[in-house]
This record gives structure tokens, sequence and C-alpha cells, in this order.
């Protein structure tokens, strides 16, 4: 990744919309239900804070920017990390279960399953999926998805009760988790990628034109949480929030290579629009799948879905861009008469940051309008990827997700 991307992209870590497993766990008790959380508005404040860190997060990160490398914005991380770790014990009251363990082994697997399908993913866009280190880590993600699984079902007090997959509620949740924040993230990054490569725009322009992505998300959350929910219902916020984050992805297509962004913000906002709509409800369709002494549980595992979403979004998008961005440069050069050992000496060069500015001048014109062309035609390849994934997931979140919204329970109940 160029400095720009990694920067900007890197400050959405600011404010993932993940804690709300935090406030499902925290407000676990027989008077409390998920979906009454969001009556009370507390729910609505939780995904709020998140709304503000994904809007606020990428200008935060652009005026790092400006004045140092793109290190920055992961040292601020750090710093945000550490205070948070200092403060939590003072404010934060403790919500751990008194019997249950860590379940060391399963946090191991789970972290190199992760990791090791992670890389494989982003090098092998770039040194091709047949290399020995590539086929190794699939070996190991392989390996390690199979103790994982073998481990939580055995353990008696698991990370993550696999059991509860049985509910095709549950199994519909997890998977409107994961699939969309990786379009969330993933219509993030494709926008960064091409406002910095195509429309030249500086790190601090790039984030403020985030803003009707994530600031439309910030919103739509709050109403979603306090209003729309009991209204509405959750499945059909589900739903609709899957195809319209899809139906933002496609509208991206409209862009083209001027780098304009007349044609990008309508595809961002309506993008927000459905991943404000479905955050809260998701949630809490998570715990309506189980029962009720294992709703902290489910809540976790929807963070945890949501956490796997952040990191698939831009793997796999981001690798559809860089691996295909030379091949469309190369057949942009082809057609324009330009023999094809001097394309593929050209595109090496530009993949690796070198301009058109050492060419001859007529030479230089082509591979000028050549570049920008093919990578945006390479976002579009992201773009269209993207929103299918998202569509496509709306059709087992309509049929599946359980739509009753609970009420509170009595003493009896629980």
């Amino acid at each position: 990744m160029q400095p720009l991307h990694r920067g900007v992209v890197g400050a959405v870590e600011y404010g993932r919309p993940g804690g709300l497993g935090a406030v499902a766990v925290r407000l676990q008790r027989p008077q409390v239900q998920l979906a009454l959380v969001a009556e009370r508005g507390i729910e609505a404040a939780a995904t709020a804070c998140s709304g503000v860190g994904l809007a606020v997060g990428p200008i935060l990160a652009g005026a790092l920017l400006e004045h140092f490398s793109w290190h920055a914005v992961y040292i601020a991380n750090i710093v945000i990390a550490g205070t948070a770790l200092l403060l939590a014990p003072v404010f934060v009251t403790e919500s751990g279960h008194p019997t249950r363990k860590p379940d060391l082994a399963g946090l191991v697997l789970g972290t190199v399953m992760t990791a090791s399908a992670t890389y494989a993913i982003i090098q092998g866009g770039a040194t091709g999926y047949t290399k020995a280190p590539i086929v190794t880590m699939y070996v190991v993600f392989a390996v390690s998805l199979f103790l994982f699984v073998r481990v939580e079902l055995r353990h008696p007090d698991p990370m993550l009760d696999l059991r509860l997959f049985r509910s095709a509620s549950f199994s519909a949740v997890m998977g409107v988790a994961a699939v969309s924040v990786f379009g969330l993230v993933g219509v993030a990054l494709l926008s960064v990628l091409y406002m910095e490569r195509v429309g030249q725009t500086s790190p601090v322009g790039v984030g403020v034109r985030l803003l009707p992505l994530f600031g439309t998300f910030l919103l739509v959350t709050v109403v979603s949480a306090r209003v729309l929910v009991h209204r509405v219902g959750l499945t059909p916020l589900i739903t609709a929030g899957l195809v319209l984050i899809g139906a933002g992805s496609l509208a991206l297509l409209a862009t083209d290579a001027s780098g304009g962004y007349g044609a990008m913000w309508p595809g961002l906002l309506i993008a927000g629009i459905g991943a404000g709509l479905l955050t809260a409800p998701s949630t809490a369709a998570a715990v309506n799948s189980v029962p009720p002494r294992q709703e902290g549980m489910a809540a976790a595992a929807v963070n945890m879905a949501r956490q796997l979403g952040t990191v698939l979004g831009p793997s796999v998008l981001g690798t559809i861009v860089t691996s295909r961005f030379p091949r469309n440069l190369h057949d942009r050069l082809v057609e324009a008469d330009i023999p094809s050992p001097k394309a593929d000496r050209i595109v090496e060069g530009v993949s690796h940051g070198a301009g058109a500015t050492a060419l001859p001048a007529s030479l230089a014109r082509v591979v000028g309008t050549a570049v920008p062309r093919a990578f945006t035609d390479a976002v579009h390849l992201g773009n269209v990827t993207g929103g299918v994934v998202l569509i496509v997931m709306a059709v087992p979140a309509a049929l599946f997700v359980r739509q009753k919204v609970h009420g509170p329970r009595t003493s009896t109940e629980a």
C-alpha cells in the first residue's frame, strides 16, 4: 500500500462499529434485553461513539499525514489504546463471569487462523497463489481451522460455542456482521485508493470526502437504534441495510478516470445509510437467536465477526485492485500500439511508484492517460465484487434472521 491509503484507511480502526458487543456483555442481566437497550438510548450512544470515530478518524489521520509518515496513524492508535487501558479499570465496572476461564488455546488458534488467511490473500495477490510460501500459509490456515473447531467443541468453557451455529438465525446474523463490515470498510478502502491514485486528493481532503459515508453512518445508526428497531423490526432493517451498502458500492461505478468527486458522493451516502440501518439490529438479532444465558457470548461473537470483516474487506478487495491494475494497464498500453515487452517494463515501473516524467513526451501522454483509466477499472471490479457479496447476503438475512424484538423479562422468566 502507498502511504496515503495506509494511513487514512488505518484510521478506520479509530471507530469501527464493534463496540456493541461489549455493551451487550456488560448489560447481561435478567431485567435487561439488548433490544431494550436501544429503547433506553444506551446502544444508540454506543453506536454513536463508533460513528464519531469513523467520521473523525480519517480526517485526523489526514492531518497527521500532512506532516508525518503513515506510521504516525498507527502510533496514534497505540496512544489511544494505552489511554483506554489506563482509564478502563477506573471507570468500567467488571463484567466478567466469576466462573469463566480464558480459552487460551482457542485464542491462539483463532489468531493463527486469521493471520495466515490474511497473509495468504494479500501476499498471494502480489506474488501468485501457487508460490510455496502462500500454499504453506493456506495449509496453516486449514490446520488451525480444524484444530480450532476441535478445541472449541471439546472445551468445557469455549471462547466461542460453535453449537450456537445450529441456529439458522444466529448463523445468518454472523454472516451479516462479517459481510456488512467487509462492505463498509471495503467501500472506504476502494474510495481512498481511487481518490489517491486517480483524483490526486490530499490526505485531509480524502478524510473530508469520506464524511458522506461515515457521517451518514453515525446519524442513521442513532435513529435506527432508538426508533426504527421497534417500529420496523430487525429483519427488514438488516436486509435493507445490506442491499443499500451493496447498492452504494455499485453506485460507485459511476466514477471515471477524471477523478471527480461528483459521481462518488452519492454512492458513499447510500452505503452509509445502509451500514447505519443494520449495525444495532444485527447485535439485537444475535442475542434474540440464543438462549438467555448465552446472550453475552452471542453479542461478543457479533463483534468477532465484524473484526473478521474488517480484516477481509481490505484484504480481498484491496488485493483485487492491486492484482488487476497491472493487467489492465498492460492491456491499455498494448491497445495504444506499445509493444508488449515495453508495456511490461512500463507496468513494472508504474507498479513500483515510478511516474511517466522520465518517458518521451508522446509516450508519457499515453501512459498518463492509461494509468487512471486502468486503475479506475480495477477499483470498479472491487466495487462490483463487494456489491454482489452484500446483496447476495441479504437473501439469507431475509429468510433466517429472527424478526422478534424481545420485551423485558421478569425474574421468573430468567
